[in-house]
């Protein structure tokens, strides 16, 4: 009898026939394009039409195979458990399972306690990242494998992310990196994805087989990874249809379903016939208005904008000056001529495909051969000036001649004012990037730019056409006359692909869904990069440009949503070409002003191009200790191009120029390179007397890294030898990836995740015995930069297996000097301190030898923070000259650290400003507004770096924030608002693992433009106050209870939209949203009740987030009693029903009581066939959020499994949830927790398979006890 599986995936359908023995006979692979149903029925009918009709049980699994399974009344089964089942009948020696899907990763260990995982709530790193790397490089994914081999170097790629690990792609691409290299760095940062965020600490050992789409056609992806795991071709087994594993499992489990149920069997024939009576599958996605109400509005909306064009003249035309602007952006690369009247004479749009600087040179030479010339070959036109602009600018500059470079933001906006004199405000939408610009009287007041992430672009509206096999014109015309856009969310790119495949499954029909995208991508940026609160600033006159408007869908999403006409010029896609040809136009004259005659540019020629054969190499750069890998673009006649630095120091070193970036003369002042010379100055170093024999690697990361004098000091006067990090050897010996593989949490911070690749590299390469990281009290203070060390401890199986010792002292204060006068906070020093000498057999240490180390210590750390200050005001005296500037990096004391930084001082000083470190900077300590003293402490060093900002015109403030760091970003629209309301530039610069600086740069010279530019409009030294919402006299409105508005639900997540920032986590962000509608909708309201359910986090910045959106603050009284009655769960002291498996929840309070917030997950447990053991509310309403007591009340009541339900990107759970897996499994064997991340943005059908993962694992708990 036969036996058939479906594997449904998020991209591929796979349909396998098994014979009586297990074997596979018969199979098919497709990729159904989002398109399920009409997939599934063609594969079963080529299997037909091949092999006639077979009969046969039949099971089904994959990510997209829940709804149609029930559709067509086939058994599921949760497609991690059918990967297991089928490999432990293939491969009984199998201690692990690596598996790579679509959307998925999957990660099972078979031996020493089964334990199954998958990936969390983003997608990234997966099979669709590897589409859309082969997408940009215009390869066939099969092809990555094959061109990966000639690879000669990796480039570190972002690995969090996939569009972060883009990101970091593209400006490769611009900076002429070889395609091989690109593609081999693409599949490294997929190894390091997985097995970073899933491993989690657990190695990976003994036997592995390695399954799914991408490792079955990627052999170099299979090479790459048993290379990071040290596995042999034997011990790292990829079947030959590994892609067909999972499809295997679901036809096994189907014969068992089947023989249980007693059903009858299903032919193939049957079955494609019940596909084709299938009823379609529920849609519950939020739909938004139509963009035209009729055909008649959309007529006149295209007439509106058909009379906003270029003037243009014919190239055959023109004689004497052309003036020439190239534009390579992100995903484009644009070339525009113009003639003395600045008409468009010529014009070039291409993709890259790849390789830019070859794009470009085709796009010259094509333009060459078509400028007129006389019957001799003399050209009756020539090229006097040539701009370049964008990502490519510095490579085009160094190697075509071109004559100088502009920032493409001041392009775009004199492109725009060339049309548009009355210009208030630019927006440019261009493949992954967006620029708003705001504009007063022709200069430029302000500037912003999109963060690390590029999410919701153009490559995202042309990648989700490609997918669904169309193009980006086609997927405009459909959306126009959608009858209803589906909501896709504007978070995440990633996101938004999984949404967009959920809705294609739902059966959404592809105009709702091109619609939807356009929509997301106008509210990315009116969300994102605008802020609904400064709409009003906007003005009259807005122009909006990028090949992304070109789009009628989106150009119209953006006329609805910010309630503005505005223009949009037919050329919008080469907006920032005809600015820079402008800005070719006027140097020329400028330089004819100067008396030179016949002006022309140095652009190379048509001859010039055919002999240019760049030459392309790597080299390791000496400068400094950074070793930066460079890579060199050598065009011959000594130019060359350098990329790959972190500082310009390579520049000299390599003897290569980089464009615009390369000034000449001295540079301004620089007191955050001072700050980071010095703390380099602290290396090893052997100890002295017995204790020498004990080497002690000091974590210098989060808040060590700044302290790096002081615990320096203390250990080696007592007698230890010293042991620091050191990145780039981490990187050469493999010990940071090893590192990474420990990380607990994808969403931490970027600093955090330092810590666990400099753990290694102390511990492998330095070779140190103990390792020191204190944690530190919390109060209200960031919980990860407080106690990280807790989380890397539970994680780092080298601490976890005795491989070091981990000395980790409890204190109280962060500050050096206060722990010198603190007694209790000496004891504990001294106390880990001994643990650590007895372990090793030394000499304990003794309360005076501490005090005299922690003396010398302090006068260390106090010299360094000394000169410092000194470089700071040195700095600060330099920016008080004629025409000078100086800027603040207000960033956190870490963000120093050079793989924080990325070379963005060195980016300052290039562009004219002194650069101020915060560290023993003198500074203002008056608050900013009334809204001083929060109960949760918001970050004063920001307001009060901002208050020497705003009484000093001569600085400007630049702001350093982690991505994912919740608490700058509850403070930063605060600072924000300081400074436009004084009008001056705010800058905020989202760091993380992203290499490339090309954006940070451009951001900058923006700043610098803007400085210039605006420098008439700032009031001499005055002071500045918020004008924060006016508190109501007490006792004047009335108070409300949180839950006046029913449950929570989507529209307090749409209330909270673009006013409450991104990285706050879904609770504070949905309870903020709640507490703008009750404001909304009570006018007087004076008091709201709230439940306490997260304690000493962004809990108590939530009145204040609400309050600055509506204009009207409201006291909250915050209660730990919870008045909402939840669902029915498990008593204290119910007895177990028979036959059924225990899963217990755990939590924020609202994320398990309230539905809306975790996709009603108790009851998909209950119909799961098992029972929802709900904990006490009062027991989740504390600040350790490993909740103890839930846990032992849950083993009491025998629950089988725990899901731990975590809003994305929670700060606590970093450390005390996912940073504390291996505690928890410690404490409670037989009880395996899951944790699953909700975002509302993400696919909850995501979020459904990994419950269904842990329903079916708590089965098989269940069934192993024999209960």
């Amino acid at each position: 009898m036969a036996s058939i599986g479906i594997d449904i995936g998020s991209k591929t359908i796979k349909v396998v026939v098994l014979d009586g023995e297990g074997a596979v006979v018969h199979s098919v692979y497709r990729r159904h394009r989002a398109d399920v149903a009409s997939t599934l029925a063609g594969a079963l009918h080529e299997l037909t039409w091949r092999f006639g009709d077979i009969e046969g049980t039949v099971g089904v699994t994959g990510s997209a195979g829940i709804g149609i399974s029930g559709l067509l009344g086939l058994p599921f089964v949760q497609e991690v458990v059918a990967t297991t089942t089928a490999v432990r009948r293939e491969y009984p020696q199998a201690d692990a399972i690596v598996e790579l899907g679509g959307e998925d990763a999957k990660l099972v260990y078979l031996t020493r306690g089964l334990e199954q995982r998958m990936n969390a709530t983003c997608a990234g790193g997966t099979g669709g990242f590897i589409d859309t790397v082969a997408f940009m490089l215009g390869l066939k994914t099969a092809e990555l494998s094959k061109l990966a081999l000639g690879a000669n170097r990796v480039y570190p790629i972002a690995s969090r992310c996939a569009v972060f690990a883009q990101t970091d792609i593209r400006p490769l691409l611009n900076a002429g990196a070889r395609a091989a290299d690109i593609a081999a760095s693409a599949l490294e940062a997929v190894v390091r994805q997985t097995l970073g965020g899933l491993a989690c600490g657990r190695p990976i050992e003994g036997t592995v087989v390695f399954l799914g789409g991408p490792l079955e056609h990627i052999p170099e992806l299979v090479r790459r990874f048993r290379s990071a795991l040290g596995l042999t071709a034997r011990e790292g087994i990829k079947p030959l249809d590994a892609h067909l594993f999972t499809a295997r499992g679901a036809a096994l489990h189907g014969a068992e379903a089947f023989g249980e149920r007693g059903d009858a069997d299903v032919s193939l024939v049957a079955l494609e016939e019940r596909l084709a009576r299938l009823a379609s599958f529920a849609d519950d996605f939020p739909r938004l208005p139509r963009l035209f109400a009729s055909e008649g509005e959309l007529a006149a909306f295209r007439r509106r904008h058909a009379s906003c064009t270029m003037p243009r003249t014919r190239l055959f035309d023109c004689e004497g000056p052309l003036y020439l602007g190239l534009d390579a952006g992100s995903t484009a690369v644009k070339l525009a001529v113009l003639d003395e009247a600045g008409r468009l004479a010529y014009a070039d749009c291409r993709p890259p495909g790849g390789e830019v600087l070859e794009t470009a040179i085709a796009m010259l030479r094509d333009f060459h051969a078509v400028v007129p010339r006389a019957v001799d070959g003399t050209p009756y036109a020539y090229v006097a000036h040539a701009t370049a602009c964008g990502y490519g600018e510095d490579l085009i500059r160094a190697g075509l001649g071109f004559d100088s470079g502009v920032v493409e933001t001041l392009a775009h906006v004199r492109a725009a004012r060339s049309f548009s004199p009355d210009l208030t405000f630019l927006l440019d939408i261009g493949g992954q990037d967006m620029k708003a610009v705001w504009v007063r009287d022709g200069r430029v007041l302000n500037a912003v730019l999109n963060e690390a992430c590029s999410s919701g672009c153009g490559s995202f509206v042309e990648g989700t056409a490609h997918s669904l096999r169309s193009t980006p014109e086609e997927f405009s015309e459909k959306a126009l006359l959608a009858e209803s856009p589906v909501d896709l969310g504007t978070k995440c790119t990633v996101f938004m692909s999984s949404r967009v495949r959920h809705a294609q499954k739902s059966g959404v029909a592809v105009e709702d869904i091109a619609a939807g995208i356009a929509c997301s991508v106008v509210r990315n940026a009116l969300f994102r990069i605008i802020g609904l609160d400064r709409l009003d600033s906007l003005g009259d006159c807005v122009v909006v440009q990028g090949g992304t408007f070109m789009s009628d869908a989106v150009l119209r999403a953006f006329e609805l949503v910010s309630g503005k006409e505005v223009v949009r010029l037919d050329t919008a896609h080469l907006m920032g070409a005809i600015g820079a040809a402008l800005t070719a136009r006027e140097r020329a004259h400028a330089a004819a002003r100067e008396g030179a005659c016949a002006v022309r540019s140095g652009l190379a020629s048509r001859k010039e191009l055919d002999r240019l054969f760049p030459a392309r190499s790597s080299r390791r750069c000496g400068g400094c200790g950074n070793g930066c890998l460079l890579s060199v673009v050598d065009f011959g006649g000594g130019r060359q191009f350098v990329s790959g630095n972190r500082c310009d120091r390579a520049h000299g070193i390599v003897e290569a120029r980089r464009g615009s970036s390369a000034r000449g003369g001295r540079r301004p002042p620089n007191a955050v390179a001072l700050e980071r010379k010095l703390l380099a100055k602290f290396s090893g170093s052997e100890g002295s007397g017995p204790r020498a024999r004990l080497r002690v690697g000091i974590v210098n990361a989060l808040a060590g890294h700044a302290q790096m004098p002081f615990w320096h000091t203390v250990i080696a006067a007592l007698g230890f030898s010293v042991a620091v990090p050191d990145d780039g050897r981490a990187e050469e010996s493999g010990a940071a990836r090893e590192g990474a593989a420990t990380i607990p949490s994808e969403s931490v911070c970027h600093p955090a995740k330092l810590a666990h690749m400099r753990l290694y590299d102390l511990v492998r390469s330095a070779r140190a015995d103990a390792v020191f990281m204190p944690c530190y009290v919390r109060g209200r203070k960031c919980p990860v930069a407080c106690g990280y060390a807790a989380a890397v401890a539970d994680c780092a199986p080298l601490l976890r297996d005795g491989g070091a010792m981990l000395v980790s002292p409890m204190l109280r204060t962060v500050n050096p000097a206060a722990l010198a006068d603190d007694a209790d906070d000496r004891a504990a020093l001294l106390a880990s301190l001994n643990v650590a000498a007895a372990t090793a057999g030394l000499p304990a240490v003794a309360d005076g030898e501490l005090a005299a180390a922690i003396a010398a210590g302090l006068a260390v750390q106090r010299e360094f923070e000394r000169t410092v200050g000194e470089a700071n005001r040195r700095a600060l005296a330099w920016a008080h000259g004629a025409g000078r500037r100086g800027a603040v990096l207000a960033g956190r004391p870490y963000h120093v650290d050079p793989a924080v930084m990325h070379g963005i001082d060195g980016v300052l000083t290039s562009l004219g400003f002194a650069v101020l470190s915060p560290t023993a900077l003198d500074a203002p300590c008056e608050e900013l507004g009334e809204e001083a003293g929060l109960a949760w402490e918001r970050p004063a060093r920001l307001e009060r770096l901002a208050g020497l900002v705003l009484a000093d015109p001569a600085i400007e403030l630049v702001c350093l924030q982690s991505f994912g760091c919740a608490y700058d970003a509850a403070v930063l629209p605060v600072v924000r608002a300081a400074l436009e309301a004084a009008g001056r530039p705010f800058t905020s610069l989202k760091v993380d693992g992203i290499v490339d600086t090309a954006p940070i740069r451009i951001r900058l010279r923006t700043l610098a433009e803007a400085c210039e530019g605006g420098s008439a409009y700032r009031a001499d030294g005055e002071r500045y106050r918020i004008a924060l919402p006016v508190s109501p006299e007490r006792g004047c409105g009335t108070s409300a209870h949180w839950s006046l508005l029913g449950p929570m639900g989507r529209a307090d997540v749409d209330a909270a939209s673009g006013v409450v920032p991104d990285d706050i986590c879904f609770v504070a962000r949905v309870l903020a949203g709640r507490l703008i509608r009750m404001a909304r909708d009570g006018g007087s309201l004076d008091v709201v009740e709230m439940p306490e359910v997260c304690e000493k986090c962004l809990l108590a910045a939530v009145p204040g987030l609400a309050g600055c959106a509506v204009g009207h603050r409201f006291a909250v009284r915050w209660s730990r009693v919870w008045r909402i009655p939840s669902s029915p769960g498990v008593d204290e002291g119910a007895c177990r029903a028979p036959g059924r498996p225990r899963i217990g929840l755990v939590g924020n309070a609202l994320m398990v009581f309230e539905p809306f917030m975790n996709d009603g997950i108790a009851e998909l447990i209950e119909g799961g066939g098992c029972e929802a053991v709900l904990p006490r509310p009062e027991g989740l309403m504390t600040d350790d959020v490993r909740y103890l007591p839930e846990f032992d009340r849950f083993a009491q009541l025998g629950v089988d499994h725990v899901i731990y339900l975590q809003a994305l990107g929670c700060l606590k759970g970093h450390v005390r949830a996912r940073g504390a897996l291996h505690e928890l499994a410690g404490r409670y064997p037989g009880m395996p927790v899951t944790v699953i991340d909700y975002e509302p943005e993400a696919s909850a059908l995501n979020r459904e398979n990994r419950a269904l993962l842990a329903i079916a694992a708590a089965k098989e708990a269940f069934a192993d006890r024999g209960l």
